[in-house]
C-alpha cells in the first residue's frame, strides 16, 4: 500500500491520516517499490482534511482547495482521498522535497501523477493515452508546417541558388538561440555536401568574430522574427563588405527581412508547443528550407557519390564509401610471375606473398592471368606428377574478373560474393595491374 511520506491512515473514518516520524530509509524498507503508487491532482475543490491541516500553516487553511486521489489499484474508483489547498502548494512543495522526493503540483486541465516515495517523476494520469495523442498533435502540426512550405517555393528560392552557386568564397550560416543550433545543421550539411561553409555565433562576431567575413561570401541568417538584436548589428559588416545576405524567416516585412537579398519566408500557422512557446514547427520549417537549398545546390554542381565519399572517410559511413584503391595489395605485396615462370617457381610465390594466389603479367605490366591456391590443387589433380614441370601460362585462368581502383569496396564485395571467389585483381587503363583486393581485407574494414 503507498504512503505519503509522513502521514500514515488511521483504522478509522473515510479519510483518516495521523501524523508520523518520517523516515525515508525505514518507509521504503516498510513498503518497498513495489508498494509505489501515483498520486493524481485533478482540478475539483474540496474541503481540506482536518488532519492534512496539522502540516501546513493556519493561513492556509480555509478557503478553496484541491482534491488528491490515491489510486490504489487500477479501477474507476480512487480507494482513498486527501485534499489540498491550493494556498498551501508552496509548503507542501517545500515538505516533499525535504522528505527526499521532488513535486510539481498539476495544471487543473492536465492531471498529473507522481510515485511520492519514489520519487521517479512526474508522470500524465492517463499517460500513454495522452503521450501519444501529444506525440500525433505534434508531428501532424509539424507536419502541416513543411507541406505550407513547398506551395510557397516561387522564383526567391531560384534566385537563392544562384547566389549560393555563384559563391566564391564560404557560406556563412548565423542564427541565435535555436535557430543558431539549426543554422550549424545546415551549414554542416552544406559542407558535407560541397559546399564550403561554417557557423557564425552573431554574438561572438560582435567580439572579433567579424573579421572571418571576407568579400566573396555568401551570408544565410536564420531569425524567426526578423529582429534578433545580434544579428541587425551584423548588417553594417555585411553591407560594407557587399555580402549577399539570404534570410529564412517567419516575418519577411521585419528590419532584417527588408535588408536582405533573398527571403525565403518559412512562416507557419501555429508551433507545436502546447504552450505556443517553445520553437518548435519554426525550427523544423528552417531546417527543411536550408536541407532543400543544400540538396538543390548539390544537384546543380553535379556532386557525386564519390566527391561524397572523399568528405566522408571516417566512420561507418566512410567505410561503405571507400574505394578499392584505399584497400587493395600493391607493389611489392602483389604476388605476380610472368607466364613462362615454372610452376614450383609459382609455388613459392604464392606461399611468400600468403594471399592464396598469383597474377600472371606480361613484362610491360598488363594482366593475362590469374591462378588461386584452389586452380593449382585441380590442375595438380588433372596433370599428376609432371604438372612440376609445366609452367604458369599452363594452369593460369586467362580470363580473370577484374575491377577498378576507382570501383566502391562494397561493389568489390559483392562481385566476390557473387562469383564465389575470394580475391580480385585491380586493373587500370590499358589492363595494367595495379594491385589485389582479397576478401579479407574487406573483413577488416568492418562494412559488414
Amino acid at each position: 500500500m503507498f504512503f505519503l511520506p509522513g502521514i500514515e491512515p488511521t483504522s478509522a473514518g473515510p479519510c483518516p491520516f495521523r501524523r508520523i516520524p518520517y523516515n525515508r530509509t525505514a518507509n521504503l524498507q516498510r513498503h518497498g517499490h513495489r508498494g509505489h503508487r501515483p498520486v493524481q491532482f485533478p482540478h475539483r475543490l474540496l474541503q481540506l482534511a482536518p488532519e492534512f491541516q496539522q502540516v501546513l500553516s493556519p493561513a492556509c487553511r480555509p478557503g478553496g482547495q484541491v482534491q488528491l486521489l490515491q489510486q490504489l489499484d487500477p479501477g474507476p474508483a480512487p480507494q482513498a482521498v486527501f485534499p489540498l489547498h491550493p494556498l498551501a502548494q508552496r509548503q507542501v512543495l517545500q515538505l516533499v522535497l525535504h522528505l527526499g522526493a521532488h513535486l510539481r503540483l498539476a495544471d487543473p486541465c492536465f492531471p498529473l501523477c507522481y510515485d511520492l516515495v519514489g520519487g521517479t517523476g512526474l508522470i500524465p494520469a492517463t499517460c500513454h493515452r495522452m503521450s501519444l495523442d501529444t506525440a500525433r498533435r505534434v508531428l501532424e502540426i509539424e507536419a502541416r508546417a513543411l507541406s505550407d512550405l513547398v506551395s510557397r517555393l516561387d522564383d526567391r528560392f531560384n534566385h537563392a541558388l544562384d547566389t549560393l552557386e555563384r559563391c566564391r568564397g564560404r557560406v556563412v550560416v548565423t542564427g541565435m538561440g535555436k535557430s543558431g543550433l539549426i543554422g550549424q545543421k545546415i551549414s554542416a550539411t552544406l559542407s558535407s555536401t560541397g559546399t564550403p561553409s561554417f557557423f557564425l555565433h552573431p554574438a561572438e562576431a560582435l567580439h572579433g568574430d567579424l573579421g572571418r567575413l571576407v568579400a566573396g561570401d555568401v551570408v544565410v541568417a536564420l531569425s524567426y522574427g526578423g529582429e534578433s538584436e545580434e544579428l541587425l548589428r551584423l548588417l553594417d559588416t555585411i553591407k560594407r563588405l557587399a555580402i549577399p545576405l539570404i534570410t529564412l524567416t517567419g516575418n519577411p516585412c521585419s528590419t532584417l527581412g527588408q535588408a536582405s537579398d533573398v527571403v525565403l519566408d518559412v512562416g507557419i500557422s501555429r508551433e507545436a508547443c502546447p504552450l505556443g512557446l517553445a520553437p518548435t514547427a519554426s525550427t523544423t520549417a528552417m531546417l527543411a528550407m536550408g536541407d532543400a537549398l543544400a540538396m538543390a545546390l548539390l544537384e546543380r554542381r553535379g556532386f557525386t557519390e564519390e566527391d561524397y565519399a572523399v568528405l566522408h572517410p571516417g566512420g561507418g559511413l566512410g567505410v561503405r564509401l571507400r574505394r578499392v584503391e584505399n584497400v587493395m595489395h600493391t607493389g611489392d605485396a602483389i604476388p605476380r610471375v610472368a607466364p613462362e615462370t615454372p610452376l614450383h617457381d609459382v609455388i613459392y610465390e604464392m606461399s611468400r606473398k600468403g594471399l592464396g594466389l598469383t597474377t600472371v603479367i606480361e613484362a610491360d605490366g598488363r594482366l593475362v592471368g590469374f591462378i588461386s591456391d584452389g586452380d593449382l590443387r585441380r590442375f595438380f589433380e588433372h596433370e599428376g606428377n609432371r604438372a612440376l614441370s609445366l609452367k604458369a601460362s599452363d594452369c593460369m585462368t586467362r580470363s580473370p574478373v577484374t575491377i577498378g581502383p576507382r570501383e566502391l569496396a562494397t561493389e568489390a564485395l559483392n562481385l566476390m560474393e557473387s562469383r564465389r571467389i575470394t580475391a580480385l585483381p585491380v586493373v587500370g587503363a590499358g589492363g595494367i595491374l595495379a594491385g589485389v583486393v582479397h576478401i579479407h581485407d574487406l573483413w577488416r574494414t568492418e562494412m559488414f
